[in-house]
């Protein structure tokens, strides 16, 4: 079966491997797939998407403009397997347009690929709730490419997970992965993450001092997060937290508030939420 480079496949309605995939598949913490929604992007002979289910996962997307997308499509129908195939380009205006929110996405070894590498990144921030798993180009300048997701994205914890590939098999070798994970306040609530967005004048609720402003500005990471807001813009929104008549900012948002007050940012965009329910004494 004409399924890309790996030798995981289905075969007369069976399962089988691991092959190729092998170290990659080890590196992966399922635990973080289950119960969440799955998004593999060039996803090949889509044995991502298809493990992510298997491991738990409550939806399962693979995307790929590849013409071996029906034979997919036709063995995961006959094991009754509930993994949704596309065949499309995901650079597509169409894809990019239709294409809902996930919370986990893959993104292996396809960033060289792309027209537009800068905007596909982009959009991969606004489309990933929780975690994107990126995975470098065989034979390309893996930290160059580690760099643009910092420069293009806004995640906050980014970890080298380790080599992946398989020497010696046909068209493999080694690439790099990571693991990029949003660790705000956001998103460890499920009841923050329907909440609507407005548009606050920057004065409207209670943040952090212009002298701890200053302070931060002599984090290194603050100016690469005043760069990445500068390019992108604001790729999430901040949170505040009503009490009273009064609206507070967690704590995690001041860096954001400064930069976006730096920036030249009258009215900034809210989820307004509910407060936690040990409040500072402040408040």
């Amino acid at each position: 079966m004409p399924f890309s480079n790996y030798t995981k496949h289905f075969e007369k309605g069976s399962w089988v491997g691991p092959g190729g995939g092998t170290k990659r598949f080890k590196m992966i913490d399922w635990s973080l797939i289950k119960g969440q929604s799955v998004l593999d992007l060039g996803c090949a002979n889509g044995m991502l998407a298809i493990e992510s289910k298997i491991q738990g996962a409550k939806k399962a997307l693979g995307v790929d403009k590849g013409d071996w997308i029906p034979s997919v499509r036709q063995s995961v129908r006959e094991v009754n397997l509930d993994v949704e195939f596309w065949q499309v380009d995901i650079e597509s205006r169409e894809f990019k347009r239709y294409c809902p929110v996930f919370d986990v996405v893959f993104f292996c070894a396809m960033l060289s690929h792309m027209r537009d590498g800068p905007e596909m990144l982009r959009w991969i921030d606004n489309h990933t709730k929780k975690l994107l798993y990126f995975v470098s180009n065989l034979g390309e300048n893996n930290k160059a490419q580690l760099e643009s997701v910092k420069k293009y994205t806004s995640f906050d914890a980014i970890k080298f997970i380790g080599q992946t590939g398989e020497e010696g098999l046909p068209n493999e070798g080694t690439r790099y992965m990571w693991s990029c994970q949003r660790t705000g306040k956001e998103n460890q609530f499920e009841s923050w993450r329907d909440a609507p967005v407005t548009f606050l004048p920057a004065d409207e609720v209670k943040r952090v001092s212009s002298e701890v402003c200053e302070k931060l500005w002599l984090s290194e990471r603050t100016l690469e997060l005043k760069e990445n807001i500068r390019i992108n813009g604001l790729t999430s929104p901040l949170t505040c937290h009503k009490v009273g008549e009064h609206l507070y900012l967690p704590r995690e948002g001041g860096k954001r508030c400064c930069i976006l007050q730096a920036l030249g940012y009258k009215d900034f965009p809210y989820k307004i939420v509910p407060p936690p329910p040990d409040p500072p004494p402040s408040w």
